[in-house]
């Protein structure tokens, strides 16, 4: 027993050393020292617990907080238990456990930490790591937790962190005891070869093993083996029969005899085993005496070691107050100094970022929206960057961005305001955008939003401010004109009670507003091109992308093509309302009609001159009442020229100077070089017509025709549109012309109509003059109509060389039938001529003065040259005549008498022609007379 107590004392002194007892001292009441723990456990209940109802609350802690107890009380049981686990036992080894649940802020004041240890200063407790709720519920590394009023409060309220490796500690391998290794292996090996062999002879039977030879050892085989179970246990019943026999028979006296013999045989068996013992000893001596002086040498080691370690504790102590502290020191207020700039500067911040908002105000009351927009999405960035752990700040990205989403409702109810209010400004105002800074500003805000609606918002602006527009033009027009304005019908039904004159003036004033206000739209329309354009070349941040660029240009072209569009089908709805059914048509002239294609024409000419588009929406809307105005226009002309031609009589018509200036200025409008003007003497004649230098004699079919043509060349001119139509309806015209004038003339049609008694050869000369006229009109015609057809309808120019071939064929039956005349009338005086005196003889008389007749019928009509050339045609004629006729009497060219009658016939024949002066120079007798003659033979 001694020696237990000798071996315990060293190690209770060391964890004395190491640990202290706190449940001898209470740590928050002054002068309190307890002697055994269970006055501690005393002290506790009496000054540091409450009792709420049945439970039992411990406020022994820091501010009388246990951390280690829920708040809401235990039991009593479960109140001692807590008391031996938290505050008696465990606060035994709680200095280094301790450590574990309080907070490291930096490697510097872990290392005074650890100092703290070495020194004699007060020792550390659970209080030096707690926490207080307010620095639980503001910190900025955990956020918003969801279960922070659920969990029990304790030591495990907070999450435990893992603390990280120090850097300090060095790192310890296996190479580190590869020495001590070394070292012990030959002992090792010693004392493996020892526990070898003693495992050897214990192995070996006790059979063998030989008795000692003074026989004071005792037999240990006449000690029952129940005695020696390792499981010896009396209150088995088993064991205890075994060990008491006799107490299966009954008798006290029996039992009394009987355990005197067994306590002597129990004492007997214990002699034996200490006699066993003492031989154990004896053998086992030496060893036993060797480990007690081995445990005094030990205990002598651990006292030079104690020394030795309160020493460098000395050491230690005095080198950290002279060498270690300040320099620590410094280090810590280094450290400070740094947390204070950190701090300074996130104040800082903070305060800059706490002025975002009145910024942000002042921003947009001067419609910097852009500059309020950077400044969000800088405060952002900001925040989310730099403070993100600071709890004042944790709404502020919200509420930033219900402040963008606010910006946007401001910029597209501004942009609202700004487009309908420039679009319904008085047109009179030359300005075309009042505002162009604040709308420029709304623009940029809407790009860096990348709030790309804004042309939907404008094209829909657009037509309302059209709508509008039209609607209050046809309002005033109707009051103006002094016409009710029926509350229920449409306006546009009402616009058939105005005249032509009121609704033209309308849809002029309708399209010059609505010119005004495209004008509008293309200026803001070019603001929000250069807007996207220079947002899109800035270099230092790319608000709109190259790909987002070209689909917002192309949106910007189709909106104002789709405006353009818009303003066409207004327009149309109007010429749509007065042109339902033909009525406005029965009622218009072609003047009129005109008028109102060029207003048309300038109005599409001016859309696309601000769309840079041809809309085709009002073209088509007109195309339908231009065809039924070709057609109207063309069956009044149609009309009145079969007409005129069923009453012509056929005669030379008087030259009017409206019908001369008519044809002047045409030919004036081709301005073609050959084309020569109208002398003032020319202009004085009254039975002619000229037309580039030449004088024409036509019936007044022709004059009255002539005009209608140049009005389908006015017509076209000022309904391009209506081209291929009208050029179809012209050649119509001339083949009626050219076709009914065949019949009138060569068919005799023309003696039932005006009670004619024959068609004359003055008849049938002026119509073929006429024609000729006619003709001359036909390539100028198709020159003009040529340069307004488009290119897929050139073809149809081929119709005029059609009509211009049947004008021609027409022209050259009729000059064949008047010569046909005269050389039928001369083959009848033929058929009777006698070659005999008197010469000449009554035939040729006859021919020549038939010859002089038509002369002088034609001659008025005819140019010279047409003259000339049909009598050349008829003396080509005569001539095979004569030589018919000759060769009938048997004349030979042998200068008999009959040749000489025969020559002397044609020189009468050749003189009468002379006189008529139809023959050319190279037609003389002699010329004539050969040929006649060649001809003969």
């Amino acid at each position: 027993m001694a020696l237990s107590k000798t071996t315990a004392n060293p190690v209770n002194s060391l964890s004395s050393g190491s640990n202290s007892l706190t449940w001898k001292s209470c740590s928050y009441c002054l002068n309190k020292t307890f002697k055994t723990s269970a006055e501690f456990t005393k002290h506790l209940r009496d000054d540091h617990c409450s009792q709420e109802g049945g439970s039992f609350v411990c406020h022994y802690g820091y501010n009388g907080v246990c951390t280690s107890l829920p708040v809401e009380g235990v039991s009593d049981r479960d109140y001692e238990d807590h008391v031996m686990k938290h505050h008696t036992k465990a606060q035994d080894g709680g200095k280094e456990s301790g450590i574990l649940c309080g907070m490291t802020p930096s490697p510097l004041q872990g290392h005074l930490y650890r100092l703290s240890l070495l020194s004699d200063g007060p020792a550390w407790n659970v209080n030096a790591a707690c926490q207080n709720m307010a620095a639980i519920l503001n910190d900025p590394k955990k956020g918003k937790q969801k279960d922070f009023f659920t969990r029990t409060w304790g030591d495990g309220f907070i999450e435990n962190t893992a603390i990280p490796e120090s850097s300090l500690l060095p790192i310890v391998d296996e190479a580190y005891f590869t020495p001590y290794l070394k070292k012990i292996s030959k002992r090792y090996k010693k004392s493996s070869k020892k526990s070898s062999m003693t495992s050897a002879i214990e192995n070996i039977p006790t059979s063998s093993i030989p008795k000692p030879l003074d026989g004071n050892e005792g037999d240990l085989s006449a000690i029952p083996q129940a005695f020696l179970q390792p499981t010896f246990n009396l209150s088995q019943p088993d064991t205890f029969l075994k060990v008491f026999p006799f107490i299966r028979e009954s008798g006290l006296s029996h039992v009394l005899g009987t355990g005197k013999t067994l306590q002597e045989k129990l004492s007997y068996y214990l002699d034996l085993i200490e006699m066993q013992i003492a031989h154990q000893i004896s053998h086992k001596s030496d060893d036993f005496f060797q480990a007690v002086a081995s445990h005094d040498a030990v205990r002598e080691e651990l006292g030079k070691a104690l020394t030795a370690v309160k020493a460098l504790r000395l050491k230690v102590k005095h080198v950290d107050v002279t060498h270690v502290q300040g320099s620590l020191k410094v280090l810590q207020c280094q450290v400070a100094r740094q947390n204070y700039a950190m701090v300074y500067r996130k104040l800082k911040l903070m305060a800059t970022v706490h002025q975002t908002q009145p910024t942000i105000q002042l921003l947009l009351s001067t419609s910097d929206f852009v500059g309020a927009l950077d400044l969000i999405g800088t405060t952002q960035e900001v925040v989310q960057q730099e403070l993100m752990s600071i709890h004042c700040f944790r709404y502020l990205s919200s509420q930033l961005k219900e402040m963008e989403n606010l910006i946007e409702s401001l910029l597209s109810n501004e942009f609202e305001r700004l487009t309908t209010a420039e679009l319904n400004r008085p047109l009179n105002e030359d300005i075309l955008v009042t505002e162009e800074d604040r709308l420029i500003a709304v623009l940029y805000g809407m790009l860096r939003q990348r709030r790309y609606n804004f042309i939907e918002l404008f094209k829909d602006e657009g037509l309302t401010a059209m709508k509008a527009l039209m609607k209050q033009t046809i309002v005033e027009a109707l009051a103006a004109n002094d016409t009710d304005v029926e509350r229920g019908s449409m306006l546009f039904e009402q616009l058939k009670h105005l005249n032509f004159v009121s609704w033209t003036n309308l849809m002029r004033r309708c399209m010059t507003s609505l010119v005004s206000l495209l004008n509008r739209i293309q200026a803001i329309h070019d603001i929000m091109a250069h807007v996207l354009a220079t947002e899109t070349s800035r270099q230092d941040e790319v608000v709109v992308t190259e790909d987002d660029r070209q689909r917002l240009q192309q949106s910007l072209k189709e909106m104002l093509e789709s405006l353009c569009d818009s303003a066409h089908d207004q327009c149309g709805r109007l010429l749509s309302s007065r042109t339902k059914d033909g009525a406005l048509l029965e009622r218009v002239s072609s003047q009129e009609f005109v008028t109102l294609a060029k207003l048309i024409e300038a109005f599409v000419l001016d859309c696309q001159n601000i769309s840079g588009h041809k809309a085709i929406g009002l073209k088509l809307a007109f195309q339908g009442q231009a065809t039924r105005f070709v057609q109207k226009f063309h069956e009044e002309r149609r009309s009145k020229l079969g007409a005129v031609l069923d009453s012509e009589r056929w005669r030379q018509a008087e030259i009017t100077p409206d019908i001369q200036e008519t044809v002047d200025c045409f030919f004036r409008s081709i301005a073609r070089p050959e084309i020569r003007p109208v002398s003032k003497v020319e202009e004085d004649r009254k039975d002619k017509i000229i037309v580039n230098g030449e004088s024409y004699v036509v019936v007044g079919a022709a004059l009255f025709f002539l005009p209608q043509l140049l009005e389908y060349c006015n017509c076209v001119d000022n309904l391009p549109t209506a081209a291929p139509d009208l050029l179809t309806r012209l050649v119509e015209l001339l083949k009626t012309f050219n076709s009914r004038t065949c019949q009138l003339v060569l068919g005799a049609g023309a003696l039932p109509l005006v009670g004619l008694k024959t068609i004359s050869s003055r008849n049938l000369a002026l119509a073929s003059r006429s024609l000729q006229l006619i003709a001359l009109f036909i390539p100028l015609l198709k020159d003009h109509f040529k340069e307004r057809l488009a290119p897929k309808q050139k073809t149809m120019i081929k119709h005029f060389d059609q009509a211009h071939k049947d004008f021609t064929d027409h022209i050259v039956e009729i000059e064949s039938k008047l010569l046909t005349l005269l050389i039928e009338m001369a083959e009848s005086h033929l058929s009777t001529w006698e070659i005999k005196p008197p010469v000449p003889s009554v035939a040729f008389r006859a021919i020549s003065k038939q010859m002089a007749k038509l002369h002088e019928a034609i001659n008025p009509i005819w140019p010279s040259h047409d003259v000339q050339n049909f009598y050349s045609k008829f003396n080509v004629s005569l001539k095979k005549s004569l030589q018919h006729h000759i060769a009938k009497h048997g004349v030979q060219n042998n200068g008999g008498p009959q040749h000489g009658l025969v020559t002397s016939e044609l020189i009468f024949y050749v003189s009468s022609l002379k006189s008529l002066n139809v023959l050319r120079d190279d037609e003389t007798v002699e010329v004539f007379s050969k040929d006649l003659w060649n001809i003969s033979r």
